[in-house]
């Protein structure tokens, strides 16, 4: 567990809630098969700003697998998930959401691994 700046999302004027940068929490994990996984997360002030995010991030990834929204009964989002590949060899994902102001990834060798993490972390 700790703490990180992303540089590269502080660069784009992201500032998670209660700090002048994109700071975020952190924890690492290690799969039954022995990989690793690292899961970030924190607070933005809106929503409306943990979108940005998840919509800068989406637009960032080497490829889109999955990305969906849930809507509220006026068609407010309320809810993003993707599954990012973030290299050509499909050798680094990440499992995305964000619900209310709050923003998850789960960062994964493999996608198998990152959602079956997923699975669990959520529940």
């Amino acid at each position: 567990m700790g703490e990180l700046e992303l540089t590269d999302a502080t660069k784009a004027k992201f500032r998670t809630d209660g700090w002048s940068a994109a700071h975020f929490g952190f924890t690492s994990f290690k799969a039954s098969n022995g990989k690793g996984l690292l899961v970030i997360y924190d607070d933005f002030q809106t929503h409306d700003e943990a979108k940005r995010f998840f919509d800068w991030k989406v637009e960032r990834s080497f490829r889109v697998r999955s990305k969906t929204a849930k809507t509220d009964p006026n068609g407010n989002c309320v809810e993003c998930r993707a599954e990012l590949v973030s290299a050509p060899n499909d050798q680094s994902v990440e499992v995305m959401w964000v619900v209310g102001r709050s923003v998850h990834v789960i960062s994964a060798n493999n996608l198998d691994d990152a959602l079956e993490f997923e699975r669990w972390y959520r529940h």
